[in-house]
């Protein structure tokens, strides 16, 4: 037997360009013509995984590679201070350049959402970044506007950041479904609007429905956020609102998939 268990996250493509991008970030990792079987950690894996090898065998469970589930969340309250996390990067010498933003958007990407952060009452941004060849830590400082409440952090646990947010803000990562796994709603943004991960909403939300995916703009980025902020900040996301996103109880764990290995 061959098993695949892809290290990423497999969205369903929106269009041609980005279907001919996927297809080729997923050979290999979540089908190939040498594999028996792929572990799909996702609906939206499972989608991509019947589109690009329809015939290939697939048993859905929690993420195994990546991500993790945790305990029940417990809200504590913060005062009204709200704190939004950015994470994912970019990829080096443009690799992947639909799906993923090069350097240059990146770092627009964070002027734009600091920009935005700056008028925003008692928010803070954290920025989750690894120091990388074309945008440094250091520059990335000098680059970035200046403000007390945003904070640019290269270490410590990114799960701890996650679940003290109330907005996961990020491009084209796998820590946008770990966002959802942990019921934290997610903005997508970046310098380029071309891609979006997964399916979303522009709409604001209101006391009468919230949504799981914003597909934020350059044009209401700030007013967006504020209302995001507001409707979320405490109130983790259901299991209706993520439903269609991520898998939800009796789908297998990963203890479950290494006893499906060990006792083939």
């Amino acid at each position: 037997d061959s098993i695949l268990i892809s290290h990423g996250s497999h969205p369903v493509p929106e269009n041609m360009i980005s279907q001919y991008e996927l297809k080729d970030n997923a050979k290999g990792l979540l089908f190939s013509q040498f594999a028996t079987e792929t572990i799909v950690q996702s609906p939206s894996a499972k989608s991509s995984a019947s589109i690009y090898m329809p015939k290939l065998y697939q048993k859905s469970s929690f993420p195994v590679m990546w991500g993790k589930i945790s305990k029940p969340i417990k809200i504590t309250e913060k005062n009204n201070q709200f704190k939004i996390l950015h994470a994912g990067g970019f990829k080096v010498c443009c690799g992947r350049p639909w799906i993923y933003e090069t350097s240059n958007e990146f770092l627009y990407g964070l002027q734009e959402l600091v920009k935005a952060i700056i008028s925003l009452e008692n928010t803070t941004l954290v920025i989750s970044v690894r120091d990388q060849t074309e945008c440094k830590v250091d520059s990335l400082k000098k680059l970035l506007p200046k403000n007390n409440n945003i904070l640019i952090k290269t270490s410590g646990n990114f799960y701890d950041e996650l679940n003290s947010s109330d907005l996961l803000v990020s491009n084209s990562s796998t820590v946008i479904e770990e966002a959802l796994y942990q019921r934290k709603p997610v903005g997508l943004f970046g310098g380029s609007l071309r891609y979006r991960h997964l399916p979303g909403s522009n709409i604001i939300p209101d006391n009468n429905k919230r949504y799981p995916v914003y597909h934020l703009k350059y044009d209401n980025l700030q007013y967006m956020l504020k209302n995001i902020l507001k409707m979320h900040q405490n109130k983790p996301l259901t299991d209706e609102e993520v439903k269609d996103l991520i898998w939800l109880p009796p789908v297998s764990t990963s203890r479950d998939f290494a006893s499906y290995v060990t006792n083939r």
